[in-house]
């Protein structure tokens, strides 16, 4: 067996049958991703989850006044207090947090996690 033996084995494809070989394989790749679609994650969060952000950002906003102000753990620092510590990582005023669901945030003292009035909505 030489060398053009080899090549003879293989037939050519006409451009009438590669067109349908290409077209078969779009066709199948469209109803592949039609019954597949991308396995998206859901970047909503559900109105728990922003509470619970909410009141851990409140946390750590506690915790940097009471830092910055030398303040005992026992001290319970006011809205008032922690409203200039929103705007030191940005150059926009952000307004005092608030439960989505419309529960109250009670801000507890610096060695005590804030809390929501809404039943589930409490830090780990």
């Amino acid at each position: 067996m030489n060398a053009l033996d080899s090549k003879s084995r293989f037939k050519r494809i006409s451009k009438k049958q590669l067109w349908f070989l290409l077209v078969a394989v779009v066709l199948s790749l469209v109803v592949f991703l039609a019954m597949y679609p991308p396995a998206q994650v859901d970047r909503s969060m559900s109105p728990r989850d922003i509470c619970l952000n909410n009141l851990r950002f409140l946390d750590g906003v506690k915790q940097e006044w009471a830092l910055e102000k030398k303040m005992p753990t026992n001290s319970v620092p006011s809205e008032k207090d922690l409203l200039p510590f929103f705007t030191h990582l940005s150059s926009v005023a952000i307004p005092f947090p608030t439960c989505p669901l419309g529960g109250k945030y009670s801000i507890n003292a610096v060695a005590d996690a804030p809390t929501c009035t809404i039943t589930n909505h409490v830090l780990p």
